[in-house]
């Protein structure tokens, strides 16, 4: 069965392209839930970026309705996509009454608070989900070659699944090669980049993760420099690393009060800072927590806040325990834990107050 989604002309005319493939890697992969029941969690984000609305679509389905296999994403018209489902179930029944239209603007919304702020830009894009029923000038706005495609079948009699799933291979082709160099050589460089990063080879990331840098967004900037900084120390780059460990946390604190999601941020700082501390880079690993422990407590939500900055003083204290940690590192970490601690208690007692009123 097919289902039609409408809406898409308030998106930005490089979102609104329906892509029926993301290259994934090191080749074209068909954007249906089976490909992110496959895909590991670290590239989800990059994924979804990758495929535009598809993917995102996609990927809310497979979040919203884990049930539930669609496939075959493609476009009749401008501001339509088309996609099947192998199947009914409460997912068809949810399109009937409206409910998955609700569930899934929802769950689009909620991309830029799993992953980061680029996917704000779906907030601003309600849609609507309905069963897709083919008029008779489906095909009007269509290039030539698809109206003389379907001119060509006029005579015969098509029911609306068939008339649903029919698209040439001249529009298959387009969709399929939807990429220019710049955007497969992003992919490669981040999927190297990180993929060796996670599995300790910093030596072997830092390329990678330096061309990454030039493509990425101003608020991930710095988790991505924090990463650059340890490669670098890891090929005893030692003064280059010190500068941009330096410049980094500079540019922290400068942006944490503008950050949009205080929570995921500062997490994936504190892994990174766990990084440090494996490879005894102790101190810098210190500083990192702090940094880290200073963006939970910018979030709204006191609970989270909170337990975020108990994390980075635990690992805090971690490198303090550790027999290898320097007299100074061990002072460094009491300094810092007590400001933490400081900065607990003031928050609790904001919350206490606001409770009272």
């Amino acid at each position: 069965m097919d289902i039609e989604v409408t809406g898409l002309q308030q998106l930005p005319e490089e979102l609104s392209k329906v892509s029926s493939t993301v290259f994934w890697r090191a080749d074209d992969q068909d954007i249906s839930t089976a490909l992110f029941k496959a895909t590991p969690d670290i590239f989800l984000a990059t994924v979804v970026r990758k495929g535009g609305i598809s993917a995102a679509l996609c990927y809310v389905i497979f979040r919203t309705y884990p049930e539930t296999s669609v496939s075959n994403f493609r476009q009749l018209r401008p501001s339509q996509i088309i996609f099947t489902v192998d199947q009914e179930g409460r997912f068809i029944d949810d399109v009937r009454t409206g409910i998955a239209t609700r569930k899934l603007n929802t769950a689009l919304h909620d991309l830029s608070s799993l992953f980061d702020n680029y996917f704000d830009i779906y907030k601003t894009c309600p849609l609507v989900f309905e069963l897709y029923r083919p008029s008779s000038n489906e095909y009007v706005s269509s290039p030539p070659q698809y109206r003389k495609k379907e001119e060509e079948h006029n005579s015969e009699k098509i029911s609306s699944g068939v008339a649903a799933s029919h698209i040439s291979v001249t529009e298959k082709e387009s969709t399929t090669t939807n990429f220019d160099d710049d955007d497969i050589r992003n992919f490669l460089n981040d999927e190297n980049g990180t993929d060796l990063f996670a599995r300790g080879q910093y030596k072997d990331a830092l390329p990678f993760l330096q061309t990454s840098l030039k493509s990425t967004t101003d608020q991930f900037r710095a988790v991505l420099l924090l990463k650059v900084a340890l490669c670098l120390r890891a090929c005893n780059r030692e003064t280059e690393s010190n500068s941009t460990l330096a410049e980094t946390l500079k540019f922290l604190e400068k942006q944490s009060t503008v950050i949009n999601n205080h929570i995921q941020y500062a997490e994936k700082i504190r892994i990174i800072g766990c990084c440090y501390r494996k490879e005894k880079a102790f101190s810098k690993s210190v500083i990192i927590f702090s940094a880290s422990a200073t963006i939970f407590s910018q979030s709204s939500v006191l609970i989270n806040a909170t337990r975020g900055m108990a994390n980075c003083m635990t690992d805090m204290k971690r490198v303090a325990d550790d027999n290898c940690c320097s007299s100074g590192c061990k002072d460094l970490v009491r300094k810092m834990l007590k400001r933490n601690l400081d900065k607990l208690d003031e928050m609790t007692k904001c919350g206490d107050q606001a409770k009272a009123l």
